[in-house]
């Protein structure tokens, strides 16, 4: 049985520049640094969360001693 035509439609090609291809220092596209931002943001987040509340807990500990 052959697959009617509109089931493989070529994938289009999208144009990627020069500089969005090049690596950076460490070895990553411009592409990829951006699209891993995010997760870098939101450890640094949540890090920073528990350094607050760690911070807190010594403070509050230290009040009551």
């Amino acid at each position: 049985m052959k697959k009617p035509k509109h089931w493989s439609q070529p994938a289009t090609r999208v144009h990627v520049s020069h500089e969005d291809r090049t690596r950076t220092w460490a070895g990553k596209t411009v592409e990829s640094k951006v699209r891993s931002e995010g997760r870098h943001a939101a450890a640094l987040e949540r890090s920073a969360d528990t350094r607050r509340t760690y911070e807190a807990t010594a403070a509050k500990s230290e009040q009551q001693t």
